[in-house]
């Protein structure tokens, strides 16, 4: 009976995080094909790239804290060099923000190899019970160079 108890709870695990990996999958193939900026509603959006060494960049978007509140928030950041990205919301609790809230906003951090300008970021949250969408093409990118 223990047996058949702990194989359940295996199968169980693995069917989680196979859905958790189909939706960080598509994901990365959404954006990966988007070609504009499509906002539902408008996020203050940031990414830096800064310098460690000769040949390791940390690149983060930084998504400030809303004026109101969003719940049950998923965001993804991808660029063209690696191919694992960082999320949040997916394999994990989703997280909700609101003005009052002491977290200042989600920070996305990475690694790099090469200094880039191709970033595109997904974030989606529910915002007054409505499900928002919105896939950005990173045009604002602030270098930070530690010589």
């Amino acid at each position: 009976m223990k047996k058949i108890i702990l194989l359940f709870m295996v199968l169980l695990i693995c069917g989680c995080t196979s859905k958790e990996m189909k939706e960080y999958n598509s994901l990365v193939d959404e954006l990966k094909n988007i070609s504009t900026t499509k906002e539902e509603d408008t996020l203050s959006i940031k990414v830096e790239v800064e310098k460690l060494s000769s040949d390791l960049y940390n690149y983060r978007a930084l998504i400030d804290k809303p004026d109101y509140e969003i719940t049950d928030v998923v965001a993804i950041l991808i660029t063209e060099e690696e191919d694992t990205y960082p999320s949040i919301g997916i394999f994990e609790e989703k997280i909700s923000l609101n003005k009052d809230s002491k977290e200042k906003g989600i920070k996305l951090s990475g690694y790099i190899k090469e200094k880039t300008n191709d970033f595109k970021l997904y974030v989606s949250y529910k915002k007054e019970g409505k499900l928002i969408k919105n896939y950005y093409i990173v045009d604002n990118v602030t270098y930070i160079e530690n010589d």
